[in-house]
Parts: structure tokens; sequence; C-alpha cells
């Protein structure tokens, strides 16, 4: 009994990490998401481009574009691999 609480704990620990990791390449996404766009605000004649190309309503391409590059800056973070606190617990 005392055993299985230990690997229980173990377990926990090891999701935690995972957890926090998770929500660290979120906000990593979210903010270079958000950084990339402002930063292309300031490009000379990007919003000439953009009214020529792919305009939509109420910034809406922004926010799509925000969106795409969050998430595959998260994905690129995510994919450095995670070393597990207590590999020798089975998975």
């Amino acid at each position: 009994m005392q055993l299985e609480q230990v690997r229980d704990l173990m377990r926990d620990i090891d999701q935690r990490a995972r957890d926090r990791r998770e929500a660290r390449a979120r906000w990593i996404g979210v903010v270079s998401g958000v950084g990339i766009v402002f930063a292309a605000w300031l490009v000379p004649g990007f919003w000439s481009l953009r009214a020529e190309m792919f305009a939509l309503p109420l910034l809406f391409d922004q926010w799509l574009t925000m969106a795409a590059i969050g998430f595959v800056v998260m994905k690129l973070v995510q994919r450095v691999p995670l070393r597990r606190r207590f590999p020798y617990l089975e998975a």
C-alpha cells in the first residue's frame, strides 16, 4: 500500500511538471504571436499591402495570423523533449 502511494506521488509530480511546461509553451506562443503581428504593424507599407491582399473586417485577418503563429510556436516549444523526473516509473 505504501509503495503504491509513493508511485502515485511521483506520477503526480511528473504530471505537474508537464502541466507547467504546457502552460509555459502556451504563453510563449501567445506572446510571440501577438508580438510578431504588432511588429508587422510598424513595417512601412504593411497596411497598404494588407488592404490589397487579404484584409478582413475588424482586423479578423490579424487575429487569425496571431492564432496561427502562436499555435505553431507553441507546438515547436512542446516538441523539445521533457526529461522525466522519475524515469523508472512505468507510463
